[in-house]
């Protein structure tokens, strides 16, 4: 914990030397800041962590894990951790700085409209006035998948996504529509069961509604099933068994 401290610190430290020499340069009023935490404390490295005792303190030391219970402290009070699509696994707070861009009635206020990475290329494009292409180098390019953030930027208080959007990673499935959250956590010997959770009232996914909303249920999967079909989404357990037989072979 002492090591993720001081990255902490460094961190810190350097975003203020940025925001300094932007400040000095006359343009940080101008400029848009994004700032967002990785996704999820890491729980690897068993319940207290793991690693050479005796290189804490030292450059061998960087790579030391702080384990599950510092990462239960971290991502208090979400479910799971990074790998996993519980909101202990995705949820990360982000922070927008841009005083010109805000309305006077806009600065510091919290927003609680939900977004995902792929609307920062976006907000980006959209920042810019460009277009995304169609094609590129005579390639054709896929759809953007996400949506500008910049009307809640400046305050508007509307949902951006009314569609649903995905995760998958390592077995573990969710999708977000609206006010409700599906979510499955990936195990070895599961049959296919789902969690549903309305994440305005139960952000920390306590009570699953799945016994109680079977028809949210079943829409909510036949979305992610379209979406893993259309995106080639493999079966996690086959992915493993090639990671097997790969490992096999190196041996």
């Amino acid at each position: 914990m002492a090591i993720y401290a001081a990255q902490v610190d460094r961190m810190d430290q350097n975003i203020w030397r940025l925001l300094t020499c932007l400040e000095e340069q006359g343009i940080m009023n101008n400029t848009v800041i994004m700032f967002l935490n990785d996704n999820g404390a890491c729980a690897e490295g068993g319940e207290l962590g793991a690693g050479p005792a005796e290189q804490l303190g030292t450059e061998e030391g960087y790579f030391l894990s702080y384990g599950r219970a510092w990462a239960n402290a971290s991502n208090s009070p979400y479910r799971k951790y990074k790998h996993w699509v519980h909101e202990g696994g995705i949820s990360t707070p982000f922070i927008v700085h841009w005083p010109d861009g805000f309305p006077k009635n806009n600065r510091g206020n919290l927003v609680n409209e939900y977004g995902f990475l792929p609307d920062i290329m976006a907000t980006c494009i959209n920042l810019a006035h460009a277009e995304y292409p169609q094609e590129y180098l005579g390639h054709e390019m896929p759809p953007m998948e996400g949506k500008s953030l910049l009307p809640l930027i400046q305050g508007k208080r509307e949902p951006v996504h009314t569609e649903p959007i995905f995760w998958e990673h390592e077995g573990n499935k969710a999708v977000r529509l609206g006010p409700y959250k599906l979510v499955q956590e990936w195990k070895q010997d599961q049959t296919d069961h789902w969690e549903l959770y309305d994440m305005v009232d139960d952000r920390t996914e306590l009570h699953d509604l799945s016994a109680e909303m079977p028809e949210k249920l079943s829409e909510m999967k036949a979305l992610y099933v379209e979406w893993s079909q259309k995106n080639k989404v493999r079966p996690w357990a086959e992915i493993e068994e090639l990671y097997r037989q790969k490992r096999r072979s190196e041996q």
